[in-house]
């Protein structure tokens, strides 16, 4: 047998691409590990009982020499092996392929992984998820805190789920997943929220959604718990909250695979503004986008456009994504056709209050009590609307 047959017939026997493992019986009392090695079963047993002891056993079954295999078939032949120069290099061959797997483990034992994301780049598994971004964006601070990511637990794989809207650790929460193996630890945010690397001079709201047009990294892919690691992610609105961002900065790691997580949000505000028709009936039901102001409320004012006095209408109403609604009155009857101009203002809670229990229809103002956030004229139709 030449040493090339020799090797092709290793290679062979490690892949186990052939049929007599289809139908192996029962193995040999021999020792595990030496079962394992030899893969002992019927389909070695009519090898020559002139070859014993384990040494034979194992080239008997890494080369193949056995009549379950064809070229031996129905005959019983002494064990062919490579000249003593060739067996050499053969036998070398198996123990790199055993040694040099288990030494490429044996080095990684302690790495930790960092599939892209904090420190390096993104890794294109995925399509980010779209970005939907006010054009004219402003924030508001809602927290900055400090979270501990417990390691894993006596060697076991330790998962924590945080809840990004509030910046806590949550088991039902599922915005930002930890898993600690050992002393591997990865961060995965989930598959609808975008994200990207942030620069150590890039701490600004802005900052966040500006990388994320430029290099996102999609939801769903991990990236690594390496300490100094900065990332931030943009959370689309719920029906609980607005939309947020979150630079997250791993600010330690500990020996167990915890992690010190520094989490700070904003609320993602958008400037008030009309959706509704240039056209309306005298009783409407307007609506709108924006988002409440952080320290006090929004309330609607009408004049008609060839007057110069507003008249108080209502303090609009906020649902949590950035949406508002407002009840009007243009005019009577008889203002069939009549432009009027529509006035969101921003008021305090005092003012709110106060507007709000001034009885019946809509009441004059002298002035208009703070600063005017978004205007529109409409022309008044002819239907009555619901009043």
């Amino acid at each position: 047998m030449s040493v090339r047959d020799f090797v092709h017939d290793v290679l062979a026997s490690v892949a186990r691409v052939d049929e007599p493992f289809t139908r192996a019986s029962a193995a040999r009392p021999l020792p595990a590990w030496l079962v394992s090695l030899t893969r002992t079963s019927r389909a070695f047993a009519g090898r020559s009982g002139a070859v014993g002891g384990w040494p034979a056993d194992l080239s008997a079954a890494v080369t193949r020499d056995t009549p379950a295999f064809g070229h031996t078939a129905g005959r019983r032949v002494p064990l062919r092996m490579p000249a003593r120069g060739g067996l050499a290099v053969a036998m070398a061959v198996v123990v790199a392929m055993l040694v040099v797997p288990t030494a490429f483990a044996w080095g990684l034992r302690d790495s930790v992984y960092e599939p892209g994301g904090v420190g390096g780049p993104a890794l294109p598994t995925a399509s980010p998820p779209q970005v939907d971004v006010p054009p004219d964006p402003g924030f508001q601070p809602k927290y900055d805190t400090r979270i501990v990511i417990p390691g894993a637990d006596a060697g076991k794989p330790r998962t924590t789920h945080v809840d990004l809207h509030q910046g806590v650790i949550r088991a039902a929460a599922r915005d930002l997943t930890v898993e600690a193996r050992g002393t591997t630890t990865t961060i995965t945010a989930a598959r609808q929220i975008a994200g990207a690397n942030l620069s150590p001079d890039q701490d600004q709201p802005a900052d966040c959604l500006r990388a994320i047009e430029a290099a996102p990294f999609a939801g769903g892919q991990p990236v690594s718990g390496k300490r100094g690691g900065r990332f931030c992610l943009h959370l689309p609105a719920t029906d609980e909250s607005l939309s947020l961002v979150v630079h997250i900065t791993v600010e330690d790691v500990g020996a167990d695979g915890s992690l010190t997580l520094r989490l700070v949000a904003w609320t993602v505000t958008a400037p008030i503004a009309f959706s509704a028709s240039t056209s309306l009936p005298m009783c409407a039901t307007l609506t709108g986008t924006g988002t409440r102001p952080a320290d006090g409320e929004v309330a609607l004012f009408v004049r008609s456009a060839a007057d110069l006095g507003y008249y108080y209408e209502q303090v609009v109403t906020f649902d949590v994504r950035g949406r508002w609604t407002a009840t009007v009155r243009l005019g009577g009857p008889e203002d069939v056709g009549r432009a009027f101009v529509l006035a969101a203002v921003a008021v305090t809670p005092a003012e709110a209050a106060a507007l709000q229990s001034t009885a019946g229809g809509p009441s004059a103002v002298p002035t208009l009590p703070g600063e005017v956030l978004a205007q529109r004229q409409v022309i008044r139709t002819a239907d009555a609307g619901t009043c």
